[in-house]
C-alpha cells in the first residue's frame, strides 16, 4: 500500500526546516529522520563519535588513531544534517548520515552500542525509501529489533528467573516507589514481573507492528513501554529511546491531502481553535469550513455542528479526537516534543521523565474519554460572552 505524504503541488522544497511536504521522501519518513537528527544535534551526541580502534572490520585499521578520521566523521554528519533539515538533496543526506553511524560502529569496538547501529540503519532504510512507496525496510528493521531483542531475552535463563533485572535494577533504576514494592513482594518477584513484562511487551509489539488494524495500538503501547523505562531509570539508552519512537513515524499512514475541518462559525470557542491551529501550521495540512457554508457533511448532521470534526480521508473524528488528529498531523508539533525531550536536563532538576510521561498521558487514546468530558462542561458560548450584569456582550 502507498503511503502518501505530499500535501503540497510538486515543485522546490522549502528552506524551512520545519517543513516536510515536497521532497523525495514521504513526510512521516523524512519527519523520523528530521526529528532523530534534531535530537542528536540536541543532546550533543555527534561529538562521541571518536577515532578507528580495534574495529570489526580490518580495513579500518589503516586509519589508526588519527583524528582526521574522527572529524571527517563529525563533518559529513553536520553537512548531511544541514541538507537534511533545510530539505535538499534528502536521501542522499539520509544514505550519508547513516552510512557515518555504521562506519562508525564498524570501526570500533569501543564506540560500539546497539542504539547507535539501530540509528545508522534507520538513516540508511530511510535514505533507500521509494517515494509513493510504503517504507516496508524500515518497518523491517524496527519489527526485527523487537523480535530479536525479546527472543534473546526469552531464551536467557537469567531474564526468565529476574535475576538479570534485579542486578540491573538495583544500578540503573532510579524511582524509589519500584524499591517499595520490591520490599513489599518476596524476594525477586516484582523483578520477575518486569522481566516478563519486557519480553511479552518486545514480541508482542514485533506482532502488533505486523498487522496494520493494530499498528496504532502497538504505536501507543510501545511508547509506553520505552516511556516507563524512561521514568524507571531516568535514561534514554543513547540515542535510542529517540529513535525508536521516530521510527514509529514509518507505520504512520499520512493524510492522501488536506484534513477537512467543519466547525460552527457562529462559535466563538471553535474560532479560537481555528486561529490557534492556523498560527502554528507552516503548511496548509487542514482546510477548515464553517458548517454553515459546507457543501459536504460526511454523514454529520447538523444538530451536532457544535462540535469541531475533522475529517481524514473519510474518516471523521469529533470533539477531542479531532483536536489530537489536528496536533499529531502537524510536523512543528513533533519538533517542539523532540526539542523539549533532547536537551540536556540539569542535574537539579531531571524533567525529562515527568514530561515524556506527561505527553503520552494527554495524548494517549484512553485519554479522549476525560477531554471530551472537559469539552462538555465547557459554559455554552452564551455565558462566555456575558457580563457580570448577564447581559450578553455584543
Amino acid at each position: 500500500m502507498a503511503v502518501a505524504g505530499e500535501l503540497s503541488p510538486p515543485g522546490k522544497p522549502s528552506l524551512n526546516p520545519l517543513k516536510c511536504s515536497g521532497t523525495s521522501l514521504s513526510i512521516p519518513v523524512l519527519l523520523m529522520a528530521k526529528l532523530t537528527a534534531v535530537c542528536i544535534l540536541l543532546s550533543q551526541e555527534w561529538r562521541g563519535f571518536s577515532d578507528a580502534f580495534l574495529p570489526f572490520i580490518a580495513a579500518f585499521s589503516h586509519f589508526g588513531p588519527s583524528p582526521l578520521f574522527r572529524w571527517s566523521l563529525k563533518a559529513i554528519f553536520l553537512v548531511a544534517s544541514a541538507a537534511l533539515l533545510f530539505n535538499r538533496y534528502v536521501r542522499v543526506a539520509c544514505l550519508a548520515i547513516g552510512t557515518v553511524f555504521l562506519v562508525a560502529v564498524l570501526s570500533s569496538r569501543i564506540y560500539f552500542q546497539n542504539n547507535l547501529l539501530f540509528v545508522g540503519c534507520l538513516f540508511f532504510l530511510a535514505g533507500l525509501s521509494e517515494p509513493g512507496e510504503a517504507p516496508w525496510l524500515l518497518r523491517c528493521q524496527v519489527i526485527l529489533v523487537y523480535f530479536s531483542a525479546g527472543l534473546n531475552k526469552l531464551l536467557d535463563a537469567g531474564w526468565r528467573s529476574g535475576a538479570f533485572f534485579s542486578t540491573w535494577g538495583a544500578h540503573f533504576v532510579k524511582e524509589k516507589f519500584y524499591f517499595q514494592v520490591e520490599s513489599w513482594l518476596p524476594g525477586g518477584t516484582l523483578a520477575g514481573i518486569f522481566s516478563w513484562l519486557t519480553i511479552a511487551s518486545e514480541l508482542g509489539l514485533s506482532a502488533l507492528l505486523l498487522n496494520r488494524r493494530s499498528r496504532v495500538t502497538a504505536i501507543w503501547l510501545g511508547i509506553f513501554f520505552h516511556t516507563g523505562l524512561l521514568f524507571l531509570t531516568g535514561r534514554t539508552f543513547g540515542l535510542f529511546y529517540y529513535a525508536i519512537l521516530a521510527s514509529y513515524l514509518a507505520f504512520i499512514e499520512w493524510p492522501r491531502g488536506p484534513v477537512t475541518v467543519l466547525y460552527d462559525g457562529d462559535c466563538g470557542f471553535c474560532a479560537s481553535i481555528h486561529r490557534f491551529f492556523e498560527a502554528i501550521a507552516l503548511e496548509p495540512f487542514a482546510e477548515w469550513i464553517p458548517f454553515q457554508s459546507a457543501k459536504e457533511l460526511y454523514g454529520i448532521r447538523k444538530e451536532a455542528n457544535q462540535r469541531i470534526h475533522a475529517v481524514v480521508d473519510g474518516r471523521v473524528y469529533v470533539g477531542f479526537a479531532a483536536i489530537k488528529v489536528l496536533i499529531l498531523y502537524n510536523p512543528v508539533v513533533y519538533f517542539v516534543f523532540a526539542a523539549i525531550l533532547a536537551i540536556p536536563e540539569p542535574a537539579s532538576f531531571p524533567y525529562r521523565r515527568w514530561v515524556a510521561v506527561s505527553l503520552w498521558i494527554a495524548l494517549a487514546l484512553f485519554f479522549n474519554r476525560f477531554g471530551e468530558r472537559a469539552n462538555e462542561r465547557r459554559p455554552p458560548l452564551e455565558l462566555l460572552m456575558a457580563d457580570g450584569t448577564g447581559k450578553t456582550r455584543n
